[in-house]
């Protein structure tokens, strides 16, 4: 069995696991280590040793090692910051993350007993985010731009050992999931193909390389050998991808990074009231799911953080904001029909309402505001490529 096969670390929250599944598996690395960090939530009063790795978040009691746990980064649904009461330091700010493992949410508080130190706080959020952004060493990617410029766009760390001419992708989908299938000829070549493969596959599962770049002044130790108490110098993150989302300074002309969404998505609306960006819906980037949730982004508090969900998954829609307003047209549904529903938020108040429907339903359309009117031109309907353009009145409701 590949060691790949048997990948957990990342992708799952386990409580009290043994002393085996404490070590690292080929391919991870720890990162950071902060000693004096309490598990608030689920062991207040109790100090422990927290690990940072490039796959999850380990923390376990100093007094009594059994009582543990790992967070995958991939089951990690939000970071921030909240006030919590600890036994230890009293009220403080401390490390919230919520996760997702299966159907079951959990919520980790972790207080840092350094008064004044920011390290609990920036490691664990700059290695989470240079997992996010190096996702496509881990996860399988149908119909995406691997191609620009007619040249394969490589992933850093990423080489080219062998290119093969005359392939036939035989892939389908069925129920659901994705049978790959290729078809070189003549079978000489197909075997030859096969063998070296095999061979490489086997040379990465023994040493995986999962794309999340670090930087730190000194070499940490394994797991193994972290059984005193210590303190390591601070840690700095590297990761070659950006982050998720930017902003583009007006003054010095340049593209700053923010923090980065709490899901990966395509396919989104955006808009814009009282500074606050709103994502709206659209797809699912890992499950290809549509979404009806809509996160808002807070330039002054520096967070995402999620609103009153649009009434119906939706994607490949289009959003517009208006006088305080913000306007959702059209799209897809689950089922892939083109919708001709029209709804409108207030973020006053924080909820979502239909307006009169779309003549025409679509997605993939332009849409502009002129003259106390939404302008809606083009895109794809249910049959096809369209020109038609129509315009909503925001008076009449018409």
């Amino acid at each position: 069995m590949s060691v790949l096969d048997v990948l957990w670390e990342d992708r799952d929250v386990r409580f009290d696991v043994s002393s085996q599944q404490m070590k690292t598996r080929p391919g991870e690395v720890l990162i950071d280590c902060l000693d004096s960090i309490e598990d608030t939530k689920g062991n207040n009063g109790d100090r422990g040793r927290l690990l940072v790795t490039n796959l999850r978040i380990i923390w376990h009691s100093l007094a009594l090692p059994r009582v543990n746990l790992s967070i995958g980064y991939n089951c990690i649904l939000n970071i921030t910051t909240r006030t919590a009461n600890s036994k230890l330091r009293g009220q403080t700010e401390a490390l919230y993350i919520l996760t997702k493992c299966n159907t079951t949410r959990f919520e980790f508080i972790f207080t840092n007993l350094v008064p004044g130190s920011p390290r609990l706080f920036t490691s664990v959020i700059a290695v989470h985010r240079a997992y996010e952004t190096s996702k496509m060493y881990r996860d399988f990617k149908l119909r995406s731009a691997v191609i620009q410029n007619k040249q394969l766009r490589l992933l850093p760390q990423e080489h080219v050992y062998d290119k093969i001419n005359g392939v036939w992708n035989l892939s389908s989908d069925q129920s659901g999931g994705y049978v790959l299938g290729f078809k070189i000829d003549p079978v000489e070549k197909l075997q030859e193909s096969v063998k070296e493969i095999n061979s490489l596959h086997k040379v990465y599962s023994a040493s995986p390389i999962f794309g999340v770049n670090y930087e730190m002044e000194e070499k940490p130790q394994s797991l193994e050998a972290l059984t005193v108490e210590q303190v390591q110098d601070d840690v700095e993150i590297d990761s070659d991808d950006h982050t998720d989302a930017f902003v583009l300074d007006s003054i010095t002309s340049e593209w700053v990074g923010l923090p980065p969404l709490p899901s990966a998505r395509c396919l989104f609306g955006l808009g814009e009231v009282d500074d606050k960006i709103y994502v709206v819906a659209g797809k699912d980037l890992q499950t290809e799911a549509s979404l009806d949730s809509v996160l808002c982004y807070d330039p002054v508090a520096a967070k995402w953080s999620e609103v009153k969900t649009l009434p119906v998954k939706v994607y490949g829609h289009n959003v517009t904001s208006h006088n305080g307003m913000i306007y959702c047209l059209g799209g897809k549904t689950d089922d892939k029909k083109c919708t001709n529903r029209v709804f409108i938020y207030n973020p006053k108040k924080g909820d979502w309402k239909d307006l009169a429907p779309m003549k025409t339903p679509r997605s993939m359309f332009g849409v502009a505001i002129h003259k106390g009117k939404i302008v809606i031109a083009g895109g794809v309907t249910e049959d096809g490529l369209s020109a038609s353009v129509e315009a909503f009145d925001l008076k009449t409701n018409k």
